[in-house]
């Protein structure tokens, strides 16, 4: 799999940290990222406890109040046609399973791919954030299921980037005997040899911008590799290597 240029993706892993509004810990970055960018598409697909027109209303504000109008695909007439004339295009979260078939059941998975191959800036958090991966395998939704009437026949993402994330990692509590996101990375990368995956603890960003790669926040990132041991990085280094093709 090839990493085209010029690409432009902020991956959120999560939209709230506790004590904060929305978006909070993220609004300077994402202002940043957006710079000058007007109609800007939402993608709310990824919602199962809330509606699409709440989910559209609760983002429309969110990014009203940094100067941005969003506008949900959801409503629009002719989707592919709202994705080509998007300025910028964010992916939200939720479920992944629902989002993933969503986008490829009205057939936009290509497109969006093609769009930010181009340069289009792509805003994803948490579901949103996986499926900017070649496949949804790291998600941690393995605990809440696929959600009834979702009907899961492909894992295969937008393969915007060559890595895995693992969105909200945590790490293992050792007195609790359950499974970890740890765990679940670890199975991933017995089958899946030679991919960097990251586990992306809440209140962090990955920006890319085009070759290069920066950690945004104020925690580390655990790094995954099979052939190498698990290592924490830094904020604010180096990551260009995540795009380096498997």
């Amino acid at each position: 799999m090839g990493y085209k240029m010029p690409k432009r993706i902020l991956l959120l892993s999560n939209s709230t940290n506790s004590g904060e509004e929305r978006f909070q810990y993220a609004k300077k970055t994402i202002k940043k990222f957006l710079g000058s960018a007007s109609n800007i598409l939402l993608i709310p697909y990824a919602g199962i406890n809330i509606n699409f027109e709440n989910y559209t209303s609760l983002t429309k504000k969110n990014f009203g109040e940094l100067g941005y109008n969003v506008e949900s695909i959801h409503m629009a007439k002719e989707p592919f046609k709202s994705i080509k004339e998007a300025g910028a295009i964010l992916v939200g979260g939720g479920n992944t399973y629902a989002l993933l078939h969503r986008m490829h059941e009205s057939k936009i998975v290509n497109l969006i791919r093609e769009e930010v191959n181009k340069g289009k800036p792509y805003i994803g958090w948490s579901a949103g954030s996986n499926v900017a991966c070649p496949t949804i395998k790291t998600s941690n939704d393995w605990t809440a299921g696929v959600p009834k009437g979702i009907n899961i026949v492909r894992l295969d993402a937008l393969r915007l980037v060559p890595f895995q994330l693992n969105p909200h990692y945590k790490d293992p509590e050792p007195i609790k005997n359950e499974e970890s996101n740890e765990d679940r990375i670890l199975e991933f990368m017995t089958t899946n040899p030679g991919i960097y995956i990251v586990g992306l603890r809440n209140g962090s960003i990955l920006r890319i911008e085009g070759k290069n790669v920066k950690l945004i926040g104020k925690k580390t990132a655990r790094i995954f590799r099979s052939d190498m041991e698990p290592f924490e990085q830094s904020p604010g280094k180096n990551l260009d290597y995540l795009l380096q093709n498997p």
